[in-house]
């Protein structure tokens, strides 16, 4: 397994030093997750409150739970013909909200892979236990050091 360009199973079982990389490389996942979560979160907000504003169809999807089919909608959805300036503006607002959306949660998601890499080198198996996940697992690792 591959992990920042270091091939794992072929180097000799973690050192003191290593560990302590491997938990500076934790912290610094989680960190950089939960500053991706916060802004996803306040990107989806600013997504909803612009649904809002539009139709009773946008109304349904700013209630919806944002899933990656209706943000790729979102993003790929035409601007009416007839629409006006304000119309086509909050229109592109939204595309552009749904794009970044998409991205942060692409980011979430390799974060959480990399996350469970450091985790499972630390802790083998570790994240095969039922309710721990990489975040969990990771917030436990670096708790008990």
């Amino acid at each position: 397994m591959r992990y920042g360009g270091i091939a794992h199973a072929d180097r000799a079982p973690a050192g003191a030093s290593d560990m302590a990389t491997s938990r500076d490389m934790l912290r610094v996942l989680l960190t950089a997750h939960c500053e991706l979560t916060e802004v996803a979160s306040e990107l989806a907000q600013q997504l909803r409150a612009l649904l809002l504003r539009g139709n009773a169809d946008d109304h349904a999807l700013s209630r919806s739970g944002l899933s990656h089919t209706v943000l790729s909608t979102l993003a790929n959805r035409k601007p009416p013909r007839d629409a006006t300036v304000q119309q086509a503006t909050r229109h592109a607002d939204i595309q552009h909200l749904a794009q970044v959306i998409i991205a942060y949660r692409d980011e979430l998601f390799a974060n959480r892979q990399q996350m469970a890499t450091v985790v499972n080198d630390l802790v083998p198996g570790i994240t095969s236990q039922p309710g721990m996940g990489p975040f969990k697992a990771a917030r436990s690792i670096l708790d008990s050091h």
